[in-house]
C-alpha cells in the first residue's frame, strides 16, 4: 500500500514540475523537503493532498491501473487551465465503466467475510444472466436496430427536422419499465404533458444517445443495457421485501385498477424507455453537468438499507 502510493505521489509531483519551474519528466529529488523553499514545500503539500484525495476517492484503485503518463498530462493540461479533449459523453461512458470496475473489485474484498457483499455479488451475476438473456430474445424483433455502445432501439414514428445536439432542450414524453415490464415511474412523464429535458445530463446515458439521433415528432422504444443506464449498482433503495408495490388507480369508468410501480433498479438490469421528442428549444451550457449527473456505479455498501 505505502509503495504504491509513494509511486502515485512521486509522480504527480513530477507532473506539478513541469508545469513551472522544473524540467517536464525530470526526475524530482524530495529529499530534505523541508530545507527547500516556501514555494517547493507548498507545492509538495499540495501535489501530496491531491495524491490522498485521489486515493480516498478510489481505494480499489492501483497505480497499474491508470496510464500513468496520459494521468500526468491531464494533470498538467488542467493545472495549465486547458479545455478538456474528452466530451461529457466520452466521460460519462468512460467513468461509469472505470466506477463499475473499482466496485466489484471493492464487493468482491468484502465478500470474503461479509454475506451481505456475497449476495449482492450473486444478485448481480443473476441479473447479468437475465439481462443477456433479454437482449438475445430481441434478436427477431422487426426494425431492431443496434448503436456501438449496444444500445437497441425500434423507431415506432419517424419524425422531421434536425435532432437535437448535446445541450439542447429537448421536450419529451417518456414511459419508462424494466425488462420484465414493470412500469418506472421514476423516469416517466404525465402522460401528455412534455417534460424538458437537457440533453447530455439525463442521467440515463442510452436516452442521451437515443435523443440525438431523432428529429422532432418521432418516437422510439429503447432496450437500454445497464452499462448505458445505472450499472452494477442499481438505483433507489430496495423496498423489505420486493422492488415494486402497488397503487391504485381508476380507469374511465372510475372502476379501481391495481398497478404494479417500481421505485427500485436493481443491480445489473436493462430498462425500457419510450421516448417521443415533440420539439427542441435552445440550447443551455453543459459544462457543469460532467459526470456528476450519474448515479454512483455500485453503492460502497454492499446491500442499501431499506427506506424506513
Amino acid at each position: 500500500m505505502a509503495t504504491r502510493t509513494s509511486s502515485l505521489l512521486v509522480a504527480l509531483a513530477v507532473a506539478f514540475v513541469g508545469c513551472g519551474n522544473g524540467e517536464a519528466g525530470s526526475s524530482v529529488d524530495l529529499e530534505n523537503i523541508q530545507d527547500r523553499s516556501n514555494f517547493d514545500q507548498a507545492s509538495y503539500f499540495i501535489g501530496f493532498q491531491m495524491g490522498n484525495q485521489i486515493w480516498s476517492q478510489m481505494d480499489s484503485i492501483d497505480v497499474a491501473d491508470l496510464n500513468m503518463a496520459i494521468l500526468l498530462a491531464g494533470a498538467r493540461e488542467a493545472l495549465q487551465r486547458d479545455s478538456m479533449r474528452l466530451t461529457p459523453t466520452n466521460v460519462r461512458r468512460v467513468m461509469r465503466t472505470f466506477e463499475d470496475s473499482l466496485g466489484l473489485r471493492r464487493l468482491r474484498r468484502q465478500a470474503v467475510d461479509d454475506t451481505s457483499a456475497q449476495a449482492f455479488l450473486d444478485e448481480i451475476a443473476t441479473n447479468t444472466a437475465a439481462t443477456d438473456s433479454f437482449f438475445a430474445s430481441l434478436e427477431g424483433i422487426e426494425g431492431l436496430q443496434t448503436t456501438e455502445s449496444g444500445l437497441r432501439y425500434v423507431v415506432l414514428q419517424e419524425g422531421e427536422g434536425e435532432p437535437p445536439a448535446e445541450g439542447d432542450i429537448a421536450q419529451v414524453n417518456i414511459s419508462a419499465s424494466l425488462m420484465g415490464g414493470e412500469e418506472f415511474r421514476a423516469l416517466s412523464t404525465p402522460p401528455d404533458e412534455p417534460a424538458p429535458l437537457v440533453v447530455g445530463t439525463f442521467l440515463v446515458e442510452g436516452l442521451n444517445e437515443a435523443l440525438k439521433g431523432m428529429a422532432p415528432g418521432e418516437s422510439r422504444r429503447l432496450f437500454i443495457p445497464p452499462s448505458l443506464a445505472f450499472g452494477f449498482g442499481g438505483w433507489g433503495d430496495p423496498a423489505p421485501s420486493d422492488s415494486s408495490y402497488v397503487e391504485v388507480e381508476y380507469d374511465e369508468g372510475f372502476n379501481a385498477v391495481p398497478v404494479e410501480i417500481v421505485h427500485y433498479i436493481p443491480p445489473a438490469t436493462a430498462i425500457i424507455i419510450e421516448v417521443e421528442l415533440t420539439d427542441v428549444l435552445d440550447p443551455v451550457d453543459t459544462s457543469d453537468f460532467g459526470i456528476g449527473t450519474a448515479p454512483p456505479a455500485i453503492p460502497q455498501e454492499a446491500a442499501p438499507a431499506p427506506q424506513q
